[in-house]
């Protein structure tokens, strides 16, 4: 990748970011891409399995 991309135009172009009230100190994936995010709280976050992007 060239290093002329910043950060933010990968996010704004091809990510998504929530705001979850706290930060994510870990992240798992199961086999089907499912994810889990484990945040500085204590709890976990499961995001809805609808499709890139859905999930709030």
């Amino acid at each position: 990748m060239s290093d002329t991309i910043d950060r933010q135009f990968l996010l704004d172009s091809r990510g998504s970011s929530r705001d979850l009230d706290a930060y994510v100190v870990g992240v798992a994936f199961d086999r089907t891409g499912a994810a889990a995010f484990a945040l500085g709280d204590g709890t976990v976050h499961l995001p809805p399995d609808r499709g890139p992007g859905d999930w709030l």
